[in-house]
Order: structure tokens, then C-alpha cells, then sequence
């Protein structure tokens, strides 16, 4: 599902009404109309008694308050009497809103214009005193993508009016396009904002939507059809995108019958050090849960009877350790001597930082071909290495940095609050040649084609030690299996993300445990057979 920016939105609407490369323009009267139809469908859809409850439809001067003059203009003709409340001087208005607005009027269906903030608490007074049974029914049709910073003014005034409406009067709100007060770029709320029970938003649904605190305050979210076409979106260049449990589903890779350990994925994963034992363990775990055939755990040999006693399925390569217990250059020769029966190289959990197993890492990335995903302290060792990208014939490695470890990868303290992660993750997914996957909440995998997907699974919960091995060990079972990198990571942090899922309906958020994610990865699997079990 294609995602955009504000920037991008307008730019497709700009061309489709220009007709800018298409047979023939669309009015922007025409897309306004679509757009008034598909929140009128919504409003039937989502809510009940709108003949028997008061329903205000508050418009700002731009095309969100025209959207919403010709929701009241549909709502007036099938008999039910809206009240629009256009806060705004007329001769302040978009030339369409302007147009709505008057097809209004001709009609009969009111419009009232309440241009400042006592004119619109005087008004609520007065609805409030003839209010019905049934609570109200806001439209928030004031303000549009966009907008930017804290709402002020009359617009202030109205979404402190919608918020008095929901506390004090149990009203139920549907926003146009976005509630009032979100950001749709970067889903900041600087200040008081509408929260809305629909969403019914044009064409795309926005970047904010799936970032926090934005997915707060939308309530269900409906995209309607205006009618953008397929050229357009294309001119424009959407790489943003949202990762469905259908186009997971898609992704999920098919076992032969007859196959045996030896063809669906033999991973190497190489890391550990006193007192990180554990993770690389947990990747072990985790993959051998999302179907590796085979998965070998390189580490100090001062670490492999502990090990060989954690895990039981996976088998243990001592290596050469550094004085301290971590791994040491001399290493190298025995992990690399495992070239022949290795599909899938994992570098860095639990690796620790001793200069010695730091090396190690930046020297296994160059020389260890074939599939490969760096995490943790393998980060590390190449944000200070200067040049450690692979072979153009090797496929891009798998990158997954939390943002504590990309601010390292890029050189700085800390990544700015006014960068926006996806951007972050496209620009050095295409420098470095890799797939990045930047974890968070949400989680962004950047391909170095330009593609960034959004993945929508996963909570709070997961926000534990140990969360990131067990991805680090989906991502390479699906690269053994046959995926490519990206598709592997897409797949892998939507995989992930649902058997936490899973897991946070037994454990809930504040006991849930990396080994609760594991356990529930089966499950998870099985339920990419069947999409209806997954999030939307």
C-alpha cells in the first residue's frame, strides 16, 4: 500500500488537474466531489441515527473545508439538516471551497460563517441546548495535509470545542483527510489535536499515519478512490510504503515436499563474548523457529560449553579467543573455513567491542560471500571502519541498526528529531549498496533500488533486550530459504513483528520476553497461510 508525503500529494493532485501527461485534466471540482462522496459513504457506514442526531461539519477556508461544504451539501439533499459552520471569512476561501459553498446556498443548506473563537463558542452554546438523545457527530474539515505546528486562532478554538464536545457530551468525530492538529508527514501532535473514531482520507494514506503519536488519534482510517491515475503516481514517484498482510503473505517462501536440512537455509551466525552470550543464541533460536535447516553458532571458545548447553537444536563452533574472552582475529580462519556448507552469514550479535573481535567483523563482511546480515556490535565495527562494503557480485547485506546504531553508522551523537527515519534509511540504503532495516516503532526497510516499506506489526512490548537477535535470526532463515535480501527483511520484521504480537496477547506488554516472541514464530508462520488472521 503506497504511502505519501504531503509534498507528494499535492503534487499528484497538481497533475491530475493540469492533465500533465495524461489524455485529458480532472477539475479540481470534480476530485473535491469525489472526495465529499467517499466521506458521505464513510459517515453511513461508521455511524448510526444521523436522522435523529446532531451532525456539525466544521470547515476550514481551503479544499479539507470543501471537502467537507459538499458533505453537507449531500447530507441536506437526502433530508437530514447538517450544521456547517465555515470558520473562515468567504472571501478567504479556496477558489473550489469557494464554489462549494455557494452550491450550498443556492440550495438551502446552511452555512454559517463563525470567523472567530467567540462566535463559534456562542454557536456551541446554542447547539448544545437543543442537542437530542443521541450525542453528536463532528466533521473535522478544518484543516488539511498541509498544515504544520499547533492549531491557533478560531481553528484552536474549534478543535478545543471538538474535544469539550467529546469529553462533555460523548461526541463521536470523523476527520477529513487527518485530524486537526496532526502532522502528515512526521505524525508530531505539537499541540491540542482532534481525535477522531474514522479518518476518511483522499487518494493515499499519509506518512504520519503510521508514526507515532499520530496513530493515536485517527481512529479506523478509510482511503478513498478520487481518482488519481496510475500515471501520475508514477510521474511522481511514490517509493514509500506500507507492508499488507496480503503482500506478506505473497512474500512467504514455498518448501518442496521432499526437501531435507541441507536445502532450506544453513546460518552461520558469529558473535558472543563474556556476558553476551545469550544473543547470539536467541538468533540462533529464531531462526531455527522461522524453518532454517541447519544453524551453527561461532563463538570464543571460552563461551562454547555454555552454549552447547543453552541450545539444543542448534549446533557450536569454538573459535579463537582474544585474552579477555572475545573473539580474535585468528578466528577468521576457522569461521571462513565453514564457506562450503554456509547459505547465510550473520555477523554481531552479542560480539561485543574489543578492537580484536571489531576487526574480526569488518573482515568477515568483505570476505564472507553470500547473503549476509550485520547486527549489533558488527554495526559498530564498520561505523568505524572507512570502507567495508562488498563485492558488486555479492548481494547487498542485510543492515539492522536501531537508532542509537545508525546515528553511529552515520557519524553523529544522535539522529536529529527534524530528519525523518525513511529518508534516513533511503539515503544510506543507496550509498552503502545494503537494505537497511532501521528498527523502531514503526520499523523502516530501506532497498538500495530507492524503496522504503513500512512495517505495521510489532508493540511496546518488544521493546526489550534481545528483541533485535531474534529478528537478526528471521531475516537470515528467509534469505536461506530463498528470498532475496529485501523481500527477507520486509518479510522478517513483518514476522517478527505478529509473533510478538501473538506473544503480547498471553504475556501483556510489560512481561512479554524475547523467548515469548520465539515460541510464538511458528504460529505466526502458519498464519501468513490464512491473511485474514493477520493486521491489515
Amino acid at each position: 500500500m503506497k504511502l505519501v508525503t504531503s509534498l507528494q500529494m499535492k503534487e499528484c493532485d497538481r497533475r491530475t488537474i493540469a492533465g500533465e501527461n495524461l489524455p485529458a485534466p480532472t477539475e479540481g471540482l470534480i476530485l473535491m466531489e469525489r472526495a465529499g462522496w467517499g466521506i458521505f459513504v464513510a459517515l453511513e457506514q461508521h455511524f448510526t441515527h444521523l436522522a435523529q442526531r446532531p451532525i456539525l461539519i466544521l470547515c476550514g477556508r481551503g479544499n479539507n473545508g470543501g471537502d467537507g461544504l459538499v458533505l453537507a451539501r449531500l447530507l441536506h439533499e437526502r433530508g437530514l439538516q447538517p450544521r456547517a459552520w465555515l470558520l473562515a471569512d468567504p472571501a478567504a476561501l479556496s477558489s473550489d471551497a469557494a464554489v462549494q459553498a455557494d452550491r450550498c446556498w443556492a440550495l438551502g443548506c446552511p452555512v454559517e460563517v463563525l470567523a472567530d473563537a467567540e462566535a463559534v463558542a456562542e454557536r456551541l452554546a446554542s447547539e448544545l441546548r437543543t442537542a437530542t438523545r443521541y450525542p453528536p457527530l463532528v466533521v473535522d474539515a478544518l484543516l488539511g495535509t498541509g498544515s504544520r505546528g499547533a492549531p491557533r486562532g478560531v481553528i484552536g478554538a474549534a478543535v478545543s470545542m471538538i474535544e469539550h464536545l467529546r469529553a462533555e457530551h460523548e461526541a463521536e468525530i470523523l476527520a477529513v483527510d487527518l485530524p486537526t492538529g496532526v502532522n502528515a508527514d512526521t505524525g508530531e501532535v505539537e499541540g491540542e489535536a482532534v481525535r477522531a473514531e474514522v479518518t476518511v482520507t483522499m487518494a493515499y494514506m499519509k506518512v504520519g499515519f503510521v508514526l507515532h503519536p499520530a496513530r493515536s488519534y485517527l481512529g479506523r482510517v478509510r482511503v478513498v478512490d478520487i481518482g488519481i491515475p496510475p500515471d501520475v503516481e508514477e510521474d511522481v514517484g511514490l517509493p514509500i510504503s506500507l507492508l499488507t498482510a496480503r503482500e506478506a503473505s505473497r512474500l512467504r517462501p514455498a518448501r518442496a515436499p521432499q526437501a531435507h536440512k541441507g536445502q532450506v537455509g544453513r546460518v552461520l551466525i558469529t558473535g558472543g563474548s563474556p556476558g553476551l552470550s545469550g544473543a547470539p543464541a536467541l538468533a540462533a533460536e529464531a531462526a531455527l523457529r522461522t524453518g532454517s535447516g541447519l544453524v551453527t553458532v561461532a563463538v570464543p571458545e571460552g563461551l562454547n560449553v555454555a552454549l552447547e548447553a543453552k541450545l539444543t537444536e542448534a549446533m557450536t563452533l569454538p573459535c579463537p579467543e582474544t585474552p579477555t574472552g572475545g573473539l580474535s582475529m585468528a578466528a577468521a580462519e576457522t569461521v571462513l573455513g565453514r564457506r562450503s556448507t554456509t547459505d547465510v552469514w550473520v555477523i554481531g550479535p552479542g560480539l561485543g567491542r574489543q578492537a580484536d573481535s571489531l576487526a574480526l567483523a569488518r573482515h568477515l563482511v568483505g570476505k564472507a560471500h553470500g547473503p549476509l546480515v550485520v547486527d549489533a556490535d558488527g554495526l559498530t565495527a564498520l561505523a568505524e571502519g572507512t570502507s567495508w562494503w562488498r563485492h558488486e557480485e555479492d548481494p547487498p547485506p542485510v543492515l539492522t541498526p536501531h537508532p542509537g546504531e545508525m546515528a553511529r553508522l552515520l557519524g553523529c551523537d544522535r539522529l536529529s528529531a527534524n530528519d525523518r527515519p525513511w529518508e534516513i534509511a533511503l539515503r544510506y540504503a543507496a550509498e552503502k549498496r545494503c537494505v537497511l532495516v532501521l528498527k523502531g516503532a514503526p520499523t523502516f526497510v530501506a532497498s538500495p533500488d530507492g524503496e522504503v516499506t513500512i512495517n505495521p506489526t510489532g508493540n511496546a512490548g518488544m521493546a526489550t533486550g534481545g528483541s533485535g537477535d531474534a529478528l537478526t535470526g528471521v531475516i537470515a532463515s528467509l534469505l536461506g530459504q530463498g528470498l532475496g535480501p529485501a523481500e527477507a527483511a520486509r518479510l522478517g520484521v513483518y514476522l517478527h513483528g505478529h509473533a510478538g504480537d501473538r506473544a503480547l496477547a498471553r504475556t501483556g506488554p510489560a512481561g512479554l520476553l524475547p523467548r515469548d516472541l520465539i515460541e510464538a514464530l511458528p504460529d505466526a508462520w502458519r498464519d501468513l497461510d490464512d491473511p485474514s488472521r493477520l493486521r491489515p
